[in-house]
């Protein structure tokens, strides 16, 4: 047990970027900021780790937390700007402003070049007439917290009130006073209530991991241009890859044709060679028979030559 989990302590091991590789990082996705996150998040971070070799050894998803991270860094630190340090317009403040920013978010102004010159880093969407109520609600809530502005009363109200809804769908026209004298006073909000009702709609976290499903129309034509880039995509790797494994067959059996034909050929060589090799142990044969057979013979002729000379010498005798 204590193996697995050293195990899993390993393989989920965190990286920490270096300030370098984060700097390097942001000059890369500057330089592609016209498609940024485009098609989609993978491809766009993988043409970057192919691009750069020494961010070969992140993967696209930490690639894509890390810009999820220093995106919400300079989210902060704009929102600090907007909400408090737009009120210190002191001359000697001003120093203390942009070092507290840096601290913040360290690639502020590299993060202002990307996102600065867009009206929204989270940009609204088109929506449909259905949705405009939940639009309009969605929209409010993305703005941050104001600070108290005090009336002429002396009343003191941290909240910001939304425009009106609409709607097409027909609804009977009312008309409210401005001032109603005999309407009972609302309480006034205070910046605690505001804030504590703020705190919780960010608190709030969605009841499944799922994606939340665009609800206008230019949503689902973007979703479906994702989906058919994702469909492309993947039919290209699947033709590559189908493409590579016909031409190793190809090779396989090429290979396979050669190795044949290298050894049919060493085959007949080895016949010729044994055919040649019969023949020069018949003919060598043959000539020992011969002389064998040539030797008998004139021992024979030697024996009865003697024979001869011993018969007429007995009758000479």
């Amino acid at each position: 047990m204590e193996s697995e989990r050293k195990r899993r302590k390993v393989i989920n091991a965190r990286y920490n970027w270096s300030r370098v590789e984060a700097d390097l990082f942001l000059q890369l996705v500057l330089q592609m900021k016209d498609r940024f996150e485009k098609p989609t998040a993978r491809l766009f971070y993988t043409q970057l780790a192919e691009k750069e070799q020494s961010l070969a050894c992140f993967s696209w998803k930490a690639m894509r937390d890390k810009m999820k991270n220093m995106k919400n860094k300079y989210k902060a630190a704009i929102a600090w700007r907007s909400n408090t340090g737009a009120r210190l317009v002191e001359e000697d403040k001003e120093r203390t402003i942009r070092d507290y920013i840096l601290k913040l978010c360290p690639q502020f102004d590299i993060l202002e070049e990307l996102f600065g010159e867009r009206p929204s880093i989270h940009p609204l969407f088109i929506a449909d007439s259905d949705d405009s109520a939940s639009t309009d609600t969605d929209v409010w809530l993305d703005l941050e917290f104001t600070s108290p502005v005090g009336d002429d009363e002396g009343n003191v109200s941290g909240t910001i009130s939304p425009p009106p809804m609409f709607s097409t769908s027909p609804t009977p026209a009312t008309f409210q006073p401005l001032h109603n004298e005999q309407a009972t006073p609302a309480r006034p909000s205070t910046p605690r209530d505001s804030f504590s009702a703020f705190k919780q709609q960010m608190a709030k976290k969605p009841s499944s991991k799922q994606p939340a499903k665009p609800s206008s129309s230019l949503g689902y034509l973007n979703q479906i241009n994702l989906e058919r880039l994702e469909a492309k995509y993947k039919a290209d790797k699947e033709a590559e890859a189908e493409d590579r494994r016909i031409q190793l067959e190809k090779e396989k059996f090429l290979w396979q044709r050669e190795r044949e034909e290298k050894l049919l050929e060493l085959d007949e060589k080895r016949m010729l060679a044994e055919i040649e090799t019969g023949r020069m142990l018949k003919r060598e044969e043959l000539r020992n028979k011969f002389l064998l057979e040539k030797l008998r013979i004139e021992k024979e002729f030697e024996l009865k030559k003697m024979e001869r000379q011993d018969v007429r010498r007995n009758k000479t005798e």
